[in-house]
């Protein structure tokens, strides 16, 4: 029985209404895609100096699409009553690193009411028969800045047919200074330059992002969510569009990630595949994951041996060495920056942080780690082919980039704490 409803004689009519309306399956969709793409550091968002203003904005959104499917459907309430058990555990561990911390923050408390949110978001668009067109929304406008970027990055940087036509303000820099990029119609900014082993260079593909690999995280996430996520048959030409991408933003975990989900769609041919051919493409699996592999080393050696790769490594030694100070609370919400301190001198122009495991453990210690924990236990247990390898992909991506309390990442979580409010759980396929 739901705890509210205006038409409860006739709750199928309602959910026919639900999946014809034009607000709740059209407009709402996008904006809510439009808002998770904005608040992944892109440059525009960024430009707006209201963080707080644009996560709530998110809120108010997701509350919008629970209010409304919620006049005309009836909500579970074992699924309610769970969805409140983990409200309340987000909201005791944000008052936990508060207290423990003694520090509050305005953005903190804005992302937590996301991750609060967003479930219970999944859950009813699920029920309502609208869920693949909520990730379509998102996948779709990743879609369209990849063509547009891709477009741009060709004509503009590598061509030169077209040249800079406008700025735009950014303090995404490493050291807090704050600088003009130019771009291209406010499509696309040159924000990173990358040196090519012929000993000539381009700027990367970032699209609107701030850097390349915010625009390859985003990308990334696209992609998972139209192969793995979405129920629909897969739109290869959407996944083709979203690779090319990843490969011009020059971004090696990009690349990692692509050989990774690569191996994914490769095991489930095999495991599709007749006896006979089975053994045929073992074989010739094995022997492209020892060429992919090498490869990956490559990639991930030529990466270490650079300035980037070096302040990487050095980002998980100076994150382990700040935790290690305060491991079970952290040191607040809007303390991200006591881990400088244990910066090494050698990166003194470059004290940006790219560890995403330790922001969480920096800011809120082992206490705000559980929540992400149970996220991909939720992701693991999903009706997601092979869900084991989307888990380790999204974690790959989280551990390395600095994304964990972006909406867009507990957009991508709050899908399998979804299933795990909803009691959907599905045999794991291996």
């Amino acid at each position: 029985m739901p705890l509210f409803s205006i038409k409860i004689n006739n709750s199928d009519g309602s959910l026919d209404f639900l999946r014809r309306d034009f607000i709740f399956n059209l407009v709402l969709p996008y904006l809510i895609g439009f808002l998770l793409v904005l608040t992944t550091n892109t440059l525009p968002g960024m430009s707006l100096r209201m963080d707080s203003v644009l996560l709530l904005a998110v809120v108010f959104v997701c509350l919008i699409v629970t209010a409304y499917a919620w006049i005309l459907m009836p909500i579970d309430l074992n699924a309610l009553g769970r969805w409140i058990c983990w409200a309340l555990l987000l909201l005791t561990t944000y008052c936990l690193v508060a207290i423990g911390s003694h520090s509050n923050s305005i953005r903190g408390f804005a992302s937590i009411l996301i991750f609060v949110i967003m479930p219970l978001v999944f859950i009813v668009v699920r029920k309502a028969g609208a869920q693949d067109r909520y990730i379509s929304a998102f996948v779709n406008i990743m879609s369209i800045i990849a063509v547009i970027s891709i477009a741009v990055w060709i004509l503009g940087p590598v061509f030169h047919l077209i040249e800079p036509n406008c700025t735009i303000i950014s303090a995404w820099s490493g050291n807090g200074r704050i600088r003009n990029v130019v771009g291209y119609f406010n499509l696309s900014y040159n924000t990173q330059w990358q040196n090519l082993p012929t000993g000539a260079g381009v700027y990367r593909n970032t699209s609107i992002f701030a850097e390349a690999p915010m625009y390859s995280y985003a990308l990334c996430c696209a992609l998972i969510a139209e192969i793995y996520f979405r129920d629909q048959v897969l739109r290869f030409n959407r996944c083709i569009v979203l690779t090319i991408a990843i490969l011009t933003t020059f971004s090696s975990t990009g690349i990692i990630f692509l050989l990774g989900i690569g191996l994914s769609l490769a095991l489930g041919r095999v495991h599709s595949a007749e006896k006979n051919v089975r053994i045929f493409l073992s074989l010739l699996l094995v022997i492209l994951f020892i060429f992919f592999s090498i490869l990956a080393l490559i990639v991930l050696d030529n990466k270490l041996q650079s300035s980037s790769g070096s302040t990487r490594l050095d980002d998980f030694v100076a994150g382990y060495r700040a935790w290690s100070h305060s491991p079970i609370f952290g040191y607040g919400f809007d303390n991200a920056d006591v881990v400088k301190k244990y910066m090494s001198a050698f990166r003194a122009d470059n004290l940006g942080f790219s560890s995403g495991l330790f922001q969480i453990l920096v800011l809120g210690g082992l206490v705000l780690l559980v929540p992400y924990v149970i996220s991909f236990y939720g992701l693991f247990r999903t009706a997601i082919s092979r869900s084991w390898i989307v888990v380790l992909l999204l974690m790959f991506l989280m551990v390395i980039t600095v994304v964990p309390f972006l909406p867009l990442s507990f957009f991508m979580l709050s899908f399998g704490v979804s299933y795990l409010l909803d009691r959907v759980e599905y045999a794991v396929d291996f």
